[in-house]
């Protein structure tokens, strides 16, 4: 029971249902349940290994209250059984004008390194207001390289309907998303960009036709 959302394509299916789904190796279907907080890093290979710079949060908000709490540690030693350890509980909660997430302050004696967080909302199917961090209103950027390049601030992904926010990860903060939560349609048209390369002394004064 419950909505689902299709990981990469962000199409909705309203349960309980059943339903045939094309399965390839290249396409294997993910579907996440409505209200998740998805924590996610680039995990490294071994603990000597430079600690990641962005911590990302997928965030699928719900009408009623869902949390989550994030465990982390030094990944060595047996420091964490004293108290070196870092949990952060967070809430996500959909409102009638957007979003709520909010941060609890840490638990334990170990901070994380100095990393940026990366949020992103789905679905938002309408050109966002604002998202603000305690109050203070964060900069609206016109891509993501540029909220990448700055690590602060707000940009609307209009092919994967989704805002996506970016400030230094710390703990105990409201953030507060401004949209219209309404879906458009539950299963809309996907942008995928593709190259084509075609052969040397291919005419360049007509058309090529492509089947897929």
């Amino acid at each position: 029971a419950g909505r689902w959302f299709e990981y990469f394509s962000g199409a909705v299916r309203e349960g309980p249902t059943t339903f045939d789904q094309p399965v390839t190796l290249a396409a294997m279907p993910t579907f996440v349940r409505e209200g998740a907080i998805l924590p996610r890093i680039d995990f490294p290979q071994w603990t000597s290994e430079k600690a990641p710079s962005v911590l990302h949060l997928d965030l699928y908000p719900a009408e009623r209250e869902t949390r989550f709490e994030l465990y982390e540690d030094a990944g060595d030693g047996h420091e964490h059984l004293d108290g070196a350890y870092s949990l952060v509980a967070y809430t996500l909660q959909r409102t009638a004008t957007g979003a709520r997430l909010v941060a609890s302050p840490r638990q334990g004696s170990w901070t994380p390194p100095a990393r940026t967080l990366l949020a992103r909302v789905r679905r938002v199917d309408h050109l966002p207001a604002e998202a603000r961090l305690d109050g203070v209103a964060l900069e609206k950027q016109p891509t993501r390289e540029a909220l990448l390049a700055a690590g602060r601030g707000w940009w609307y992904d209009a092919s994967d309907l989704s805002m996506v926010v970016a400030f230094p990860d710390a703990a105990g903060y409201t953030l507060d998303l401004v949209y219209d939560p309404a879906l458009v349609e539950l299963a809309p048209p996907v942008s995928i960009a593709f190259e084509v390369i075609v052969p040397e002394g291919t005419p360049t004064d007509r058309p090529i036709h492509i089947a897929s």
